[in-house]
């Protein structure tokens, strides 16, 4: 009796330790972990939780056949467990980041389909839809430098609904070498939040992570469409990182144009920073 009590506290203290360890692994050092920055740190609890009530579930008969009495629901934590097992897997899934490659040119910002693709007044418009089996991490389409980000309230329409450019939304502004660029972030109709890993006037790489959104969610590009050869049309599913667009730069300006460019694009940085959606 003594040796299996033991036993027992001997586990119970080893899957504590566990739980203890991963706890702060994930608090301190989630850089090097293959999941979204922003994950919310229930989802580990979850996990470990299950798997603790699972061993005291799966072994409870061997624990009482052994005369070790512990005042605990067995059958009920077991089953608990196979339910809280189920559903951290499911989040893990959702907020898993994989390595994605970066190609050339202007990329998506996100996997999912590309539901939209226009060239309206001199820009192009470029939609990605998100489902709930896609990886909801975003990077930058773009190198630029962060003009501003500006967060709007909205509704909770299904983030592949024409409707939903009224949702929850983080409207983000890069200066580029083609322009200001913008990168919209639209929530879908769960969570409906979106994490930024952005701060203004920062620079950022192409490919680089940019924010999260959480459960169901879209993200619109609009840039100049000059000198720019559309790699995609509207049906077509992409990853992150994949080529979009890609960019033929002019010949090098005459010095009249820069004197005129360089003010024109001085203004539209002005207003891109001042202007909302």
């Amino acid at each position: 009796m003594m040796t299996i009590d033991l036993l027992v506290l001997a586990e119970v203290f080893v899957i504590s330790s566990l739980f203890l360890f991963i706890t702060g692994y994930f608090l301190f050092d989630r850089d090097n972990l293959p999941f979204a920055k922003g994950m919310p740190i229930i989802v580990i609890y979850i996990t470990i939780l299950g798997f603790l009530m699972f061993f005291f579930g799966a072994f409870a008969s061997s624990i009482r056949e052994h005369g070790v009495t512990l005042g605990l629901p067995f059958e009920e934590m077991y089953l608990t467990s196979l339910i809280l097992i189920g559903l951290s897997i499911l989040l893990l899934f959702f907020y898993r980041d994989p390595y994605r490659e970066i190609q050339d040119g202007i990329v998506s910002p996100a996997d999912g389909l590309v539901q939209k693709v226009d060239k309206h007044n001199e820009m192009i418009h470029i939609s990605i839809f998100m489902g709930p089996h896609n990886v909801h991490v975003n990077r930058s389409p773009i190198d630029g430098t962060v003009l501003s980000q500006k967060h709007r309230n909205g509704g909770n329409m299904p983030a592949f609904s024409k409707d939903s450019d009224q949702n929850e939304r983080l409207v983000t502004k890069l200066d580029t070498d083609i322009g200001v660029f913008k990168i919209t972030q639209i929530a879908g109709v769960l969570v409906r939040r979106i994490v930024s890993y952005l701060e203004t006037r920062s620079s950022i790489s192409k490919g680089e992570r940019i924010g999260l959104i959480h459960f169901g969610s879209r993200v619109d590009l609009k840039f100049k469409a000059e000198g720019i050869d559309i790699k995609v049309s509207e049906g077509n599913r992409v990853l992150a990182g994949q080529t979009l667009a890609i960019f033929t730069s002019p010949l090098s300006p005459s010095v009249n144009e820069k004197i005129i460019g360089e003010p024109k694009h001085l203004l539209s940085k002005i207003e891109a920073t001042a202007e909302g959606d």
